[in-house]
Parts: C-alpha cells; sequence; structure tokens
C-alpha cells in the first residue's frame, strides 16, 4: 500500500512539474491527442453511416420480398378457396345424386316385388283387362320396357356419382399439392420475415453505436475547447506566477525542532523517501521555500498531506499532519506555516515526513535544507 501511495505522490509531483514547468506543452498534447480520438471516431461515425445506408437498403429489398411472397400467399389462398368451394358443392352434388339414386331404387325394387307377387296372375289380369290379344302382349311389352328403363336409369346416376367422386379426388389431390405448397411459402416468408428483423434489429444496433459516437465526439469537442481555454488560461498565469526558487538551499520545515527519527534512505528491504522529523503534535510545519501548493489532503499511508511546487522543478511534501491550513492553488510564502504535525496515516509517533522531489524524484531532502 505504502508503494502505491509513493508511487501516486510521485506522479502527483511529476505532473506538479509540467503544470507548473511546462503545463502549457503538456495541454497541448493532451489536446492533440483528443484531436486524433476525435478524428478517429468520426471516421469511425462516417464507416458507421455507410453501413446504416447499407443495411437500409437490405432491408428496403427484404419489405420488396416480403411483399411478393405475400402477393405469392394471396394468389395460393385465393386458389384454394376456389378449390375446397369446388369440393363442397361436388360434395353437395354426390349427397343430390346419391339421393336420386336411392330413389329410383327404391322405385325399381317396388316393381320388381310386384311382378315378382303376382307372378303368372299378373298376365292372367294383363289378359282379362286387355280388349284384345294386342293390347294384352302390348301391355306386357310395356312392362318389360319400364323395367329396362329403370335400370338404365340408376346405371347412369350411378355412373354420373362416379364421375362426380372421381373429379372430388381430383380436387383434393390439387388442394393437398396447394397446401403444401403455400406451406412452403410461409415458411418462406417467414424466413424473410426473420431476416428483415434481424436486419432491424443490426440497423437500430448501428443507430445507437451511431449516437453513442457522436455523443462521444461532443464530448470529446467541448474537453478539446476547454483544454484550449486552459491553454490560454496557464499562460495567463505563467505570466504572473514563475516560482521564485531558482537554486541553492531550502528553509528547515520544523523550525526548533531537528531531531531526525527516521533519515532518508533503506530501512531493512523497505526504502524510505523522506526524512522524518520528531515533535509534538500541533508544533507548526512550515513551508520550505516559497511556491504554489499543488496538493492539500488525505492520501493514503501519508495521511493529511501538503504539497508544494517551488518553480524549477523543485517540489516539496508535509506528510503526517494534524491540521492543513492551505488550499489548492494557494502561493505560500517562505516560512510560511501551511500545517501541524501529526499522527494521521501509517505512523507510530508524532513526526514530520518531509520530502525533496526534483522533476518528480525522490531527493535526501538533507543535501537540500540549511
Amino acid at each position: 500500500m505504502m508503494r502505491k501511495i509513493i508511487i501516486i505522490l510521485a506522479i502527483l509531483l511529476t505532473l506538479n512539474n509540467i503544470l507548473y514547468a511546462n503545463k502549457t506543452d503538456a495541454l497541448k498534447k493532451k489536446q492533440s491527442e483528443i484531436k486524433e480520438s476525435i478524428k478517429a471516431k468520426k471516421a469511425e461515425a462516417v464507416e458507421t453511416k455507410a453501413s446504416i445506408t447499407s443495411v437500409r437498403k437490405e432491408i428496403e429489398r427484404l419489405d420488396r420480398e416480403v411483399r411478393a411472397q405475400s402477393e405469392k400467399l394471396e394468389n395460393l389462398n385465393s386458389e384454394i378457396k376456389g378449390l375446397q368451394s369446388s369440393i363442397d358443392e361436388n360434395i353437395n352434388n354426390i349427397a343430390e345424386i346419391e339421393a336420386r339414386i336411392a330413389d329410383k331404387k327404391d322405385i325399381f325394387a317396388k316393381r320388381i316385388r310386384a311382378i315378382y307377387t303376382m307372378g303368372d296372375i299378373s298376365y292372367l289380369s294383363i289378359i282379362l283387362k286387355s280388349k284384345d290379344i294386342h293390347e294384352a302382349l302390348s301391355n306386357q311389352a310395356m312392362t318389360q320396357i319400364l323395367l329396362e328403363q329403370d335400370k338404365k336409369l340408376i346405371k347412369y346416376i350411378s355412373d354420373q356419382k362416379l364421375e362426380v367422386e372421381r373429379a372430388k379426388e381430383a380436387l383434393v389431390r390439387d388442394k393437398k399439392a396447394l397446401d403444401v405448397k403455400k406451406q412452403e411459402e410461409e415458411a418462406a416468408n417467414n424466413a424473410l420475415l426473420a431476416a428483415r428483423q434481424n436486419k432491424a434489429n443490426s440497423l437500430a444496433a448501428k443507430e445507437k453505436d451511431l449516437a453513442q459516437l457522436e455523443e462521444l465526439t461532443k464530448a470529446e469537442e467541448m474537453e478539446s475547447n476547454k483544454i484550449e481555454a486552459a491553454i490560454r488560461a496557464e499562460a495567463q498565469r505563467a505570466a504572473q506566477y514563475q516560482g521564485s526558487y531558482t537554486g541553492g538551499r531550502i528553509g528547515w520545515p520544523l523550525p526548533g525542532h531537528t531531531r531526525i527519527t527516521s533519515p532518508f534512505g533503506y530501512r531493512g528491504r523497505e526504502f524510505h523517501r523522506g526524512t522524518d522529523i520528531g515533535a509534538p503534535v500541533g508544533t507548526a510545519i512550515v513551508a520550505a521555500e516559497e511556491g504554489k501548493v499543488i496538493f492539500s489532503g488525505w492520501m493514503g499511508t501519508y495521511g493529511q498531506l501538503v504539497v508544494i511546487s517551488h518553480g524549477n522543478n523543485l517540489s516539496t511534501a508535509y506528510a503526517h499532519c494534524a491540521k492543513l491550513l492551505v488550499s489548492v492553488g494557494q502561493v505560500v510564502k517562505k516560512g510560511q506555516q501551511i500545517a501541524t504535525v501529526g499522527l494521521t496515516g501509517r505512523t507510530t509517533g508524532p513526526h514530520l515526513h518531509f520530502e525533496v522531489r526534483v522533476g518528480g524524484k525522490v531527493q535526501n531532502a538533507m543535501n537540500w535544507v540549511r
């Protein structure tokens, strides 16, 4: 954990040197990166728009195919409906023919029964009732003719029924074939509808991606504008504050207290990046040199921490403070109180952890103080 905090502090101090020694270059670099990102996103947006156009054309083509397929299905349904109507009509005709056949068969049967019942009496009756032999023979011949006609009529009606049934079977076969074709066409139509839905989903996803790209591009353009404004503001600030440090030794951060409780360097396996100066809780901590506060707050194992940039790539850090008396952006004078000694962060007793960094890299503070 301590190593991570030290790395964060090193980054912070390095950034400070960039911000106050060469901050404009850093901002310009960031702006250049954002512009490159904007350029890439705009190029991606162009590709996405082209893809959207292609998908829309594909959807239009599928819509045309769906319409054509729907017309096929409508025609098939009409044809099937017509066939079904013909089948129903034939079924009704068959029923009527069967009724006629039954009626004729009944008449024919009655005649046959009557002739067999009468037997020889019928012939005698015919002869007695006839005026002469010629009429008797004529009446007998007529009876035979009627029976023959009944048989022919029954056969004719039966033949008609057979013909109608055959026509009905042909219609049923045709209808079954159309039903199969309809199923195939419906399957093709469903496949087209599914393909169209997939394309619609793809289009929606691409439109969403495009909207996100445009939103991100807009956000980056706004950030680029802010950075541009920051560059102008930094130029103005740079003209106002350059830092007073030009070289040489700096002041002692804890007046009246010089006892070193832990020096700079290795402590066993651990490398100690600062110099610990023992002092009671509440002792005044002062700025070792004039500069601008770039950090004032809590930082992990450092506890309450103040970091000051002095210009010329020099920065100092003051850790484990009890109370912080300065804020970020504030310019402090050399010897001005900035905090009080405390026990915050990882510490075994009240003391000031004092660091000196050049270009963000830790130095032995004792080589820099008077």
